[in-house]
């Protein structure tokens, strides 16, 4: 995958924050129609944020070791991403955007977020290599937060969200649909393609240990629970390689 790069890990204490679950199926995207509508009658929208695009730029080292922790299906895997939100019908926004590092051990994921000065406009102006963005992971060296270092920004994804609340068990619910990997860090990879994934995903999030009754007939929409990772399947999308 790439140059090898020798990565020297941070390891700080786990940020203090409760332990959540996480569930994801897979659907064609031509079947998310039909799964939206029933998912809008069935749960409560979300009250603060219920529909919007999200645009991550993820970080990886030159040797993608992150991505490779996905693809070896390791037992702790982490992302470390920047993340804005867009308008509903827009493309840009001038809301500060969020760096992130996210880790999963087993079945538990944690996340530590931190705000930037920086707006999603700017940032989706900005070249994938220019300094800056490497500048910005200064903010998540913190005692209370784990990335490893020698990262630099690789791949820019969008994609459209609507996000629910399942009132049984609290659970968030969300449908991303237009999953696409918009571009790439020349100086990483030398190829694009920013053309949607064939899958949507549906995911559910929260403390519970059981996935919440409703979800259980999502499958006779053919969804399929599995785990789905964007950053990896846009890379294979990006690569040509295998089914995305």
């Amino acid at each position: 995958m790439g140059q090898k790069e020798s990565v020297a890990e941070v390891a700080l204490p786990e940020p203090q924050q409760r332990a959540q679950h996480e569930l994801k199926y897979t659907l064609p995207n031509q079947a998310a129609r039909g799964i939206t509508d029933w998912l809008r009658a069935r749960l409560l929208s979300d009250p603060e944020y219920p529909e919007g695009w999200v645009s991550s730029i993820y970080y990886d080292s030159h040797d993608l070791r992150l991505l490779r922790e996905k693809v070896n299906s390791d037992f702790t895997k982490s992302k470390v991403r920047l993340r804005w939100y867009l308008a509903p019908r827009h493309h840009t926004d001038e809301t500060a955007a969020f760096l992130e590092v996210k880790r999963k051990i087993g079945g538990r994921r944690f996340k530590h977020r931190v705000a930037t000065a920086c707006s999603g406009s700017e940032l989706s102006k900005t070249p994938l290599q220019d300094p800056t963005l490497i500048k910005l992971l200064g903010l998540l060296r913190t005692p209370t937060s784990w990335i490893p270092t020698n990262l630099h920004p690789f791949m820019e994804i969008r994609f459209h969200r609507l996000r629910f609340l399942e009132p049984a068990t609290g659970a968030r619910v969300s449908i991303d649909t237009d999953i696409r990997p918009l571009r790439v860090n020349p100086a990483m990879l030398p190829m694009s393609n920013p053309f949607p994934l064939f899958h949507a995903v549906v995911e559910a999030k929260g403390p519970f240990r059981q996935p919440p009754g409703l979800l259980s007939d999502v499958l006779a929409f053919g969804c399929r629970r599995e785990s789905f990772s964007k950053y990896e399947r846009c890379y294979r999308k990006v690569t040509q390689q295998g089914i995305f």
